[in-house]
């Protein structure tokens, strides 16, 4: 009995969708758009400290539990991606790519959705 309820705990978990994933395919429908700059940008020596882990930069955009913008609606998603480009350009984290300004969390979503894609 106990092997059968661990084996259903196993495959629950096997089955549910990794929130990285989501997210990141979630952004990449609202922002179409990144997926043209992305061999670009993987070339692009300046946005090596932003690469890691998706979990990682998940977490270093979303100002709480990313999980939380998983089932956001596209309006609160977008709502939260233009505060954060505006506070960051008010605070002057920036960040320059190949002669674009860009905020600290536009660099952060362009390295996020390409660690995203697979």
């Amino acid at each position: 009995m106990f092997r059968n309820g661990l084996l259903l705990g196993k495959l629950r978990a096997w089955r549910k969708p990794n929130p990285i994933d989501v997210l990141a395919k979630r952004l990449r429908a609202l922002f179409p758009e990144i997926g043209a700059a992305n061999p670009v940008l993987n070339h692009i020596s300046e946005l090596a400290p932003l690469h890691g882990g998706g979990a990682a930069l998940a977490k270093s955009i979303f100002s709480r539990d990313f999980e939380d913008y998983v089932n956001s609606t596209d309006s609160e998603l977008m709502d939260f991606i233009r505060d954060s480009v505006d506070r960051d350009f008010n605070e002057n984290r920036l960040v320059v790519l190949e002669g674009w300004t860009l905020s600290q969390t536009e660099g952060l979503l362009l390295a996020f959705v390409g660690a995203g894609r697979t």
